[in-house]
């Protein structure tokens, strides 16, 4: 044992290098489980970094980032001339939200993309509002380790961000340890709690806007990933079919690529095959990387945005506004899923509403320079949008 002040602290923790947990990590659970049987309490005092390095046989570096994260979640208080202090009385007022998705690293301030960027500012927006405490964890391969993480961790509710249908297992798994768990971005299935954004009638109204121009022959590149594409795909087959026009698999892309640069180039790929063929005026890329890709498709066969195709895509991500020409999006508050998404977790934790928690948030469409009439002739039908 090793004895520091009142602290007693076992000197071989559990730290398994040939884990997949980070080892900082793992000297924080191993914290918390002292936290939880007792063994430390409010008030203690930790051991100094050098000590702790020498209890894990770790460098000190890897025992500051878990006592920065302890700190940051509200477990301890730091000062450079008395050492680190629990303060587990003021931690428990502040509701615990795990955070994790598929997509973006532990621990990382740096996120692949516009969307993720949005959604976590307004996640932590959201529990700087609620005075909520954040942890985001690291991707679960293995769901046996649900249990012990998870349990460890003394969450009140996961927010599990952007999952798709092979993330469905581990969701069960996490609300098997009595832990609430909401989707956010994904639209799960009415027996799972989410909010997410209303993906099927933004993509109709996509669509429904290039019909109303003219555009008969419109292609389609979307990713095979995830709940959202799926309500997209939907969303676009629908209005082809409340106008009667035949949907065409000639100039329909599906990719499979798993991660955003992988997207554009495939959409590049597929936008290529879709302007083989004949009578195609507009393409609908609901993606930011798709319709990038997209977008130098049709710039390296010589043809013009919007002169020759019109093109279509979805979020309203920065750079639309600022492409030449002005992109047309479809637009939604990702930084108010993020915010809801947090808001309605604590909600359910409270006990203020019931499960199954299902919220759909509106998106409109952003009219700008990418799309027009393709014969020139003004033939729109009543559309409600937002001309910009």
């Amino acid at each position: 044992m090793y004895k520091y002040g009142d602290v007693r602290m076992n000197s071989d923790f559990n730290i398994d290098i040939s884990r997949s947990t980070p080892l900082y990590l793992q000297v924080k659970q191993n914290i918390l489980r002292l936290i939880d049987r007792e063994e430390l309490k409010d008030g203690d005092r930790l051991p100094s970094e050098i000590d702790l390095a020498r209890i894990c046989n770790l460098s000190r570096g890897t025992v500051r980032m878990a006592l920065a994260e302890l700190a940051q979640e509200g477990l301890i208080s730091r000062s450079p001339k008395r050492g680190s202090f629990l303060t587990l009385k003021k931690a428990i007022l502040s509701t615990r939200i795990g955070v994790i998705s598929p997509l973006f690293p532990i621990r990382s301030n740096f996120f692949p993309d516009f969307f993720q960027t949005e959604l976590v500012s307004g996640i932590r927006e959201g529990a700087l509002r609620k005075g909520a405490t954040l942890l985001f964890l690291p991707n679960l391969q293995d769901k046996s380790s649900v249990n012990q993480f998870f349990c460890s961790n003394n969450l009140d509710v996961v927010l599990f961000l952007i999952p798709d249908k092979d993330d469905i297992p581990l969701i069960y798994e996490i609300e098997k340890v009595k832990i609430p768990c909401l989707s956010v971005s994904a639209a799960v299935g009415n027996n799972f709690n989410y909010v997410a954004t209303d993906n099927f009638k933004g993509s109709m109204l996509a669509a429904e806007h290039l019909i109303s121009l003219g555009h008969r022959r419109i292609g389609l590149v979307v990713t095979s990933l995830g709940f959202d594409s799926r309500e997209r795909y939907n969303g676009y087959c629908q209005a082809l079919e409340e106008h009667g026009i035949p949907f065409d698999e000639r100039i329909v892309r599906v990719i499979d690529e798993a991660d955003n640069t992988s997207w554009q180039k495939a959409a590049r790929k597929a936008a290529a095959e879709i302007l083989r063929e004949d009578g195609v005026t507009a393409i609908f890329a609901p993606g930011l990387s798709l319709a990038i890709g997209v977008k130098e498709a049709i710039e390296e066969v010589g043809l013009s945005i919007p002169t020759d195709i019109s093109l279509v895509a979805f979020d309203d991500f920065y750079l639309a506004s600022h492409m030449s020409p002005k992109l047309t999006t479809v637009s939604r508050s990702i930084w108010e899923l993020g915010r809801t998404g947090l808001e309605k977790a604590i909600e359910l934790v409270k006990g203020e509403i019931k499960p199954p928690v299902n919220v759909i948030l509106e998106t409109k469409l952003i009219v700008r320079e990418s799309s027009v009439n393709p014969m020139k002739v003004c033939n729109s039908i009543s559309m409600n949008y937002v001309k910009e």
